[in-house]
This record gives structure tokens, sequence and C-alpha cells, in this order.
């Protein structure tokens, strides 16, 4: 049962880490780096970083069980 939640939470990194991977190869924090407002430059990277953190936690996170 525990490493079936192991999978899972592997499973969520990668898809958050991958889809990290996608929105800078798409180039959005490009566009949001284009923008005028400062406010959704500080935004889009903010949320890029809180999506690859999120991504990396789930990647590497081991249950503590004591």
């Amino acid at each position: 049962m525990q490493s079936a939640f192991r999978a899972i939470r592997a499973f969520v990194g990668v898809l958050l880490f991958l889809g990290f991977l996608v929105l800078i190869g798409f180039g959005a924090l490009e566009e949001v780096a284009t923008s005028d407002n400062l406010e959704s430059i500080v935004m889009g990277v903010v949320s890029a970083l809180l999506m690859l953190s999120v991504g990396i936690y789930f990647w590497v996170a081991q249950p503590q069980n004591r």
C-alpha cells in the first residue's frame, strides 16, 4: 500500500515537473516578461517557481512513518 502512495507521489511530481518544462518550452514566461505590467511579470515567475517546487517535492519526498 505504501509503495502505491510512493508511486502516485512520484507520478504527480513528474507531471508537475514536465508541466514546468512545457511552460518554459512554449515561452509563457517570455510572454509574461515582455509585458509592461510588473505585477503580471512577478505572478508569472512566482507561479512557475511554485509549480517547479511542488513538482520537486512530490518527486523526491518520502513519507515519514515513525
